[in-house]
């Protein structure tokens, strides 16, 4: 095994390299050791009931939707509603009882929040954002009402203190490749790491709330056998900054 390459959030210094430095550093980085393959968990549990329903969809807004659908049946949540007239809105009662309003903002270029998984032991709700063009998440707290915007639905760490983030794309995208790491806090959720690559992350796997393992890929096209992915996989550990 080799280490590769040492990143920081939003910039990229290679050690060796005459790159000027960002004048001050985030709290934590990503350092990647080259490593073997590896077996992945699901994001969610009924991970394969999902993959079913959207693979009867090659518009990724309706599948976003056939999906909302199915889980709000499945989690049978009685603290999330649309708001009559308005499919969205939503009307989110907190912890605390008090009723927020989750939805796109008007004369925004989102067009629509579809629910897609309730974490009950974090109180997070994770909703996939349609924008006019390309689509992101939003994660909302019902403990605090906090809402944060992310690359896809979030991966917990083994104490649930922390979650990542990822999203990759193969082709021309508006959107784009990257890995973020969260950190649960008494006031909502923060961002510790947001981290843009070349390489398009695919699978992670928590070892413990400082290490994961990660899979990412190439694509490229091959004459006669279209789009060929590269699979790369790396041990990953979360570092303090000095």
């Amino acid at each position: 095994m080799k280490t590769l390459f040492t990143l920081f959030f939003l910039w990229l210094p290679l050690v060796g390299f005459s790159q000027k430095l960002p004048p001050t550093y985030p709290s934590h980085y990503f350092s990647f050791t080259e490593t073997d393959s590896i077996s992945y968990p699901t994001i969610y549990p009924d991970q394969t009931a999902r993959d079913s329903i959207a693979d009867s969809y090659r518009n990724a807004h309706r599948r976003a939707k056939a999906i909302e659908k199915y889980a709000l049946n499945k989690q049978e949540i009685d603290f999330l509603n649309q708001i009559d007239g308005d499919q969205d809105q939503w009307s989110l009662t907190l912890t605390n009882d008090k009723k927020i309003k989750v939805g796109p903002r008007p004369g925004s270029h989102v067009v629509d929040y579809n629910f897609e998984y309730y974490h009950p032991s974090t109180s997070i709700l994770a909703f996939r954002v349609q924008w006019t063009e390309g689509n992101n998440y939003v994660l909302v707290s019902r403990k605090t009402g906090s809402k944060i915007e992310t690359y896809g639905p979030p991966i917990f760490s083994p104490s649930e203190q922390y979650f990542i983030s990822y999203n990759g794309v193969e082709f021309t995208s508006y959107n784009k490749n990257g890995i973020q790491l969260f950190k649960l806090t008494k006031d909502g959720i923060e961002k510790l790491i947001d981290y843009s690559t070349d390489l398009a992350p695919s699978r992670i796997k928590w070892k413990s709330d400082s290490t994961f393992a990660l899979e990412m890929y190439n694509a490229r096209p091959v004459q006669y056998e279209g789009m060929v992915r590269t699979y790369q996989h790396y041990q990953t550990a979360i570092k303090a900054t000095k």
